[in-house]
């Protein structure tokens, strides 16, 4: 047998092999999360017929002095899949509004770099992990402090856009949106 034809069957045998799986192959974009809001808490659930893909949830806490709210932003996902990137865009819902500060509390030694740049659409501010996958095996957590300048109540919202590799040439691209009403101190207290 020459190359030739060796190389064709081989295709030929490729193709009729992947047939029965173009099923599974590919990328499928999920972006209408089931929401959940809870008194401090806003979760997006994201689900397939096999059940949970991802959870995106965003946690905060009471306002502090200088106006600074605690937040925890976590991705859970299903095992057998890697979080292999994430962007988070933290903007105010009025337009006109000073945008509010992000700062990123301690990670890991071994978490990737993060990335932080203002996006021109929105005059949110934008934290993206080009590459998280060596640590997307697992739920991946952020905590975060966002501070307010335009006052309160704060009218925050957060675009999330990330991608789980699920192995076997399946990749999920996950798009969604929070909207929170973070309250200001009570009675002036911080």
């Amino acid at each position: 047998m020459n190359r030739r034809q060796f190389l064709a069957g081989l295709g030929a045998a490729s193709s009729a092999a992947l047939a029965g799986c173009s099923g599974s192959l590919g990328t499928t974009e999920l972006s209408d999360p089931e929401v959940t809001t809870e008194a401090g808490e806003t979760h997006l659930t994201y689900r397939d017929e096999d059940g949970r893909i991802a959870v995106t949830s965003v946690q905060y806490g009471p306002v502090r002095a200088g106006n600074l709210v605690r937040m925890r932003l976590s991705v859970w996902h299903r095992r057998g899949t890697t979080l292999t990137d994430l962007e988070a865009t933290f903007r105010n819902r009025d337009p006109t509004a000073v945008r509010p500060a992000v700062y990123v509390g301690g990670m890991s030694g071994d978490f990737p770099p993060i990335a932080r740049r203002i996006d021109d659409e929105t005059d949110g501010r934008v934290l993206a992990v080009p590459d998280l996958t060596p640590v997307g095996e697992g739920t991946v957590t952020f905590e975060l402090y966002v501070q307010e300048y335009s006052g309160f109540p704060l009218e925050l919202t957060i675009d999330m856009d990330y991608g789980l590799d699920a192995g076997t040439l399946q990749f999920y691209e996950v798009d969604g949106t929070m909207e929170l009403t973070i309250p200001g101190p009570e009675n002036g207290n911080e």
